[in-house]
């Protein structure tokens, strides 16, 4: 019996053939050894690299190669508790910048010399640092933390062999540790080190420095400092480490994170640019305020709502960290506001969450994020009982914005500054003004809406999913009225209901919310997205991301920090890049086909990740012109969550497709792949069904996937396979599977499921002839003067605030 059961001649059960098991996982993803070798990043001599590493608790490390501390050192809150190292070995220190080598490592970093190293390793899930210093001939090896601020000599415990506290001073910050707990894996003591001793760049004025050296000569010492405020618990934490070798340790629970979901290509460099995206972006993931993920380094150390829910998808679903996002959720929705029905933020889940200061709600959209987010959550999970426990969350937030924010068509109202474009002129008025109604907002909405229709359609109440069902259409009904003029897709309607049609990335962003799975029409038709995409590449692409604003417009800003003209806020959202945009671009081009344009965007990340500043991840902003000798610049914070996150998803749900709707028992993979692609791997989590292996290889024109899941499954899925066809239409073939061993074969128009010929049916036309044409923008190398922006002081300020 070759088929149990057909549904419309195109739907099928594969029962008797099986194709053989999937090989291992890629030899480099097969051992924490090998992660780590591949991840490790040689840094050259001829200028410094700065080195970002993240604990998941409550700090970060910030250090440069070749400098003994430079940077913020290992901070919590806004003290510096360590800012470097220095190593010995007898009595020569070595010196940071005459190592013949440095490499950046997931953890931190490594300088080598060729009879000695010396490395740092911050932990992640603790507020702990090791420090490593080895040697080819057993020698006495000396470690100096370098404070960052007064500290005590180490104080050994009586009782308690090898074992030290040093004493910090109490700061206002709750969260700064006072103690810290050190052990190492050797026998030791400490020296006090004379400051006419030590080398100029080593002395620290008014600051303890001990050294604690070896006893006797030996290959190796590694040093723990635990950080917390209470000492017992401090020194039971680093005598457990004393026993352990941490490097191993760490490298051990990095490929622990990193092997539940990886994707690897025939590109090398790709592949160790995702690698690094997908830990940077779990870095971000901290349980400080409550479960939470941090905005950017070094200044949004804070759980901003839409950032969180925006980062959330490419950091924690697809490594398959299903709980620790739904505790995200859970920590906002228990933050709503729901106080008092009258309140304008009634409803609304926080702007920002923050250590010391008031909870904000000044936000339009972080709710409808959220609400996104917690779909995204479900589909990859398939655990409706979850989804069901936001319906009052739901309610609330609709109930709200029906009663304050929407227009007499149904469309979302809000300030000029509440969406993500939310910088203000000194706390007033907005530098790029979008109210009050703008496009992804409405969007945005449309999602919410639907899903929270598709909740309760599921729990049975059939009236309050009519309603939903009901503000959706009367949204997209206006939506189409009032935004879209047939060309082209207005970035907002004022508050004198004109349409404001400059170019901006927001339009593309509308686009890439139009999610098949939430059941009700698409705002845009595939042909209205594809010139929505098309033109927007045509205004605003660069190799390296999507300008916030047409160059063309006088409100362009090339260069986000040039004090010499204006405040670096009023560049911020007017011409800037954000790297994040990028991320949604490609699932807008993807979809539609347009390979090229997408593999353009995902190659120019990647490329950022490995080589820009800081390496292993992707800054907030870079700015939208080179500079005076044609380098991209990257600029705002150092290390963005959302950044890193949304090329993190795009790699997964964009480039290689895998989009699940395990809500409807459904697996949905709509490749749009490289042609220089000729291979895939890929591992890919999927809730409490394991996880599944793809496989692809092309060859004679043909594509031939194999798929496999870790365990059999009682229940079938459908499995949906969209493949492009020559012409560039979308072609799906569908299968009832459970998970055994599975061949698909596509090659000249025909399908074939192990082996047997199966029916396909066209479910998207070609949408090649929009990108035809498109050209990508190619700006000048910067100089003063070029852009109207450039030839004054304050010259956006000064209209917006009619001064002169």
């Amino acid at each position: 019996m070759r088929w149990m059961r057909t549904f419309a001649g195109v739907f099928g059960m594969v029962m008797a053939m099986q194709s053989p098991a999937l090989a291992a996982a890629p030899a480099e993803l097969r051992s924490p050894q090998a992660l780590h070798a591949l991840m490790v990043l040689p840094q050259s001599s001829d200028s410094p690299a700065r080195i970002v590493a993240m604990d998941q608790r409550r700090g970060y490390y910030e250090g440069w190669t070749q400098h003994w501390r430079k940077g913020a050192g290992y901070r919590i809150g806004d003290v510096s508790l360590i800012e470097g190292f220095a190593s010995r070995v007898e009595t020569e220190w070595l010196t940071r910048s005459a190592a013949a080598q440095e490499h950046i490592h997931p953890h931190g970093h490594e300088a080598r010399r060729p009879q000695a190293r010396e490395s740092l390793w911050l932990h992640r899930g603790d507020t702990a640092l090791t420090l490593v210093v080895q040697s080819q001939q057993a020698q006495r090896l000396g470690l100096m933390p370098l404070w960052g601020i007064s500290a005590g000599r180490p104080e050994l415990q009586h009782g308690r062999q090898s074992l030290w506290l040093v004493r910090l001073p109490e700061q206002t910050d709750q969260r700064v540790p006072t103690v810290v707990a050190i052990s190492a894996n050797r026998p030791l003591h400490w020296i006090a080190a004379a400051r006419a001793e030590l080398p100029t760049n080593l002395q620290q004025a008014a600051r303890s420095q001990h050294v604690a050296m070896t006893r006797e000569p030996q290959n190796e010492l590694q040093l723990h400092l635990v950080f917390d405020r209470d000492a017992e618990a401090a020194l039971r934490r680093a005598r457990d480490l004393a026993a352990q070798d941490i490097p191993a340790v760490l490298q051990q629970a990095a490929w622990r994170d990193l092997s539940k979901g990886w994707l690897w290509t025939p590109d090398r460099a790709f592949n160790r640019a995702l690698l690094w995206a997908q830990w940077s972006a779990l870095g971000f993931h901290v349980d400080e305020f409550g479960p939470g993920i941090w905005a950017g380094l070094p200044w949004f150390r804070d759980n901003w709502g839409r950032d969180t829910f925006i980062a959330l998808p490419g950091t924690l679903l697809t490594s398959g960290q299903f709980d620790a996002a739904q505790q995200v959720i859970d920590a906002f929705v228990a933050r709503q506001r729901t106080g008092d029905p009258q309140d304008p933020d009634d409803g609304r889940i926080p702007n920002r969450v923050a250590a010391n200061t008031e909870t904000l709600y000044n936000t339009v959209d972080g709710t409808p994020w959220m609400i996104l987010a917690a779909w995204r959550l479900a589909q990859h999970s398939g655990r409706w009982d979850r989804l069901q426990t936001l319906r009052p969350m739901m309610a609330r937030y609709v109930d709200g914005a029906q009663r304050h924010h929407l227009d007499a068509a149904g469309l979302l109202t809000h300030d000029d500054a509440d969406t993500w474009m939310d910088a203000r002129i000194e706390g007033r008025d907005a530098w790029s003004p979008r109210g009050n109604r703008a496009v992804e907002v409405q969007a945005l909405w449309y999602a919410a809406l639907q899903i929270a229709a598709r909740t309760e359609q599921h729990a049975g109440d059939l009236t309050r999913a009519a309603r939903y069902i009901d503000l959706a259409a009367r949204l997209r009904a206006a939506f189409r009225g009032k935004f879209w003029n047939g060309r082209q897709l207005a970035d907002r309607i004022d508050a004198d209901d004109v349409a404001d049609f400059r170019w901006r990335p927001n339009a593309l962003l509308a686009v890439s919310l139009q999610a098949e799975d939430l059941g009700l029409a698409t705002l845009l038709s595939a042909a209205e997205q594809a010139r929505v995409a098309a033109d927007t590449l045509r205004h605003l692409a660069y190799p390296w991301g999507l300008a916030s604003l047409d160059p063309e417009h006088p409100d362009f800003h090339p260069r986000h920090v040039n004090e010499a003209f204006h405040h670096k806020d009023a560049a911020y959202h007017n011409g800037t890049v954000w790297l994040w945009n990028s991320g949604f671009a490609v699932s807008v081009l993807s979809r539609l086909g347009a390979l090229d344009e997408a593999a353009k965007l995902m190659r120019g990340l990647a490329q950022q990740v490995l080589l820009l500043d800081p390496p292993g991840t992707l800054s907030e902003l870079v700015d939208a012109w080179p500079d005076s000798h044609g380098l991209v610049r990257p600029s705002g914070t150092f290390s963005q969550s959302w950044s890193v996150a949304e090329f993190t998803r795009a790699a997964f749900a964009d480039v290689l497709g895998f989009q699940p709707q395990l809500l409807t028992d459904a697996l949905l993979f709509r490749p749009a792949l490289p042609e220089q692609w000729q291979t895939i791997d890929a591992n890919l989590p999927i809730g409490a069904r394991g996880a599944l292996r793809v496989a692809l290889q092309r060859r004679d024109g043909g594509q031939f996937w194999r798929f496999q899941a870790t365990q059999h499954w009682a229940s079938p899925l459908r499995l949906r396979l969209e493949l492009l066809d020559a012409s560039g239409a979308r072609q799906r073939l569908q299968v009832l599977w459970h998970g055994q061993p599975l061949q698909v074969d596509w090659a000249a128009g025909v399908a074939k499921v192990n082996a047997e010929q199966w029916p396909v049916e066209r479910v998207q036309e070609s949408q090649r002839s929009a990108f035809g044409d498109t050209q990508w923008l190619a700006p000048p190398h910067y100089q003063d003067g070029l852009h109207p922006v450039t030839r004054g002081e304050n010259v956006l300020r000064n209209r917006i605030l009619g001064e002169h």
